[in-house]
């Protein structure tokens, strides 16, 4: 039983040299498979290499099937799957949100950038109009310095 964090839950197992999986409802505490029964090749083989198939779509409750599926919804720990699956879901939301955070601060920071660095040039250039060193002469007020560095930064 797993969650793939986007479509559902769904219960997957291997037999032989494939790989089945259902997509599942959960209804009133009882799973309703989704019509149709997934046969994969196993994990790691590459399309074209012996043993590889397409996905085959097969019918859950036909004679063939029917075992196999009653099977695996009884074992199926749907509980836990719908708790991965909203835990999964949460996780990818807060870092969907993180990241339109980030966007936006940087964002700001580009459109800021100008500003802060025409500052700069404003106080290199006032520095070097008067000859000042700045850790050295008080011709150049830190109290300037600092206001017109609060004024760029502001913009961010």
């Amino acid at each position: 039983m797993s969650s793939d964090g986007g479509s559902g839950v769904y219960v997957q197992w291997e037999k032989g040299a494939s790989r089945y999986h259902v997509w599942i409802n959960e209804r009133k505490g009882k799973a309703e498979l989704i019509e149709t029964l997934f046969k994969n090749p196993l994990e790691g083989i590459e399309r074209g290499k012996p043993g590889h198939f397409d996905t085959r779509r097969l019918q859950p409750f036909n004679d063939a099937n029917r075992r196999d599926v009653e099977y695996a919804l009884k074992v199926a720990d749907i509980e836990r799957a719908k708790s991965e699956y909203i835990f999964k879901e949460k996780r990818e939301q807060d870092q969907r949100e993180q990241d339109r955070k980030d966007r936006v601060a940087r964002e700001k920071l580009n459109a800021a950038a100008p500003r802060l660095l025409a500052t700069l040039r404003e106080i290199l250039a006032c520095c070097s109009a008067y000859g000042a060193d700045i850790e050295h002469d008080d011709s150049i007020s830190t109290d300037w310095v600092a206001d017109k560095c609060q004024t760029a930064i502001a913009d961010l």
